[in-house]
């Protein structure tokens, strides 16, 4: 690897890899006619197996219906796969909003923290302008007894 761009694109790569792996296996394994290598493609968007399917299933319908079928069975087909493209971008925001809030909650974590520290040093600085008092009193006191003698 040539630079710090190229390890991180790898190590992301890896990574984006061994989070779909098993699912990947999965598809290779199955027994279907449906082509694997789109299943993989929607797996890694963000759909389920089981929407993924479905999906194409139901296109494979729509290509073979004759224009005989009622037009109701092709718009409830289209709406659910209207519907399951919706489903992967909800989750998809989802994801990101929750992204989001644990952000702000750490936020909120460093903000009390801060808080804290700086509720300790005001602490501290009382403490020790208290004992700066009690000390300058010892001193007086020690001078006059010295300016006695």
């Amino acid at each position: 690897m040539e630079n710090m761009h190229e390890r991180d694109a790898f190590c992301g790569a890896i990574k984006c890899f061994r989070a779909y792996a098993n699912r990947l296996r999965q598809i290779d394994s199955m027994n279907t006619e449906l082509d694997r290598e789109k299943l993989k493609h929607l797996i890694i968007q963000g759909f389920t197996l089981a929407n993924a399917m479905l999906m194409f299933e139901k296109k494979d319908e729509v290509k073979s219906v004759n224009d005989n079928q009622p037009i109701v069975k092709k718009e409830k087909d289209s709406e659910l796969i209207a519907l399951a493209l919706q489903n992967v971008n909800l989750r998809k925001a989802l994801d990101a909003e929750r992204a989001r809030i644990e952000i702000l909650e750490n936020e909120i974590e460093k903000i009390g923290n801060s808080r804290y520290a700086e509720r300790w040093k005001d602490n501290e600085m009382r403490k020790l302008l208290q004992e700066n008092k009690k000390l300058s009193g010892m001193l007086r006191a020690l001078k006059k007894r010295i300016g006695k003698k």
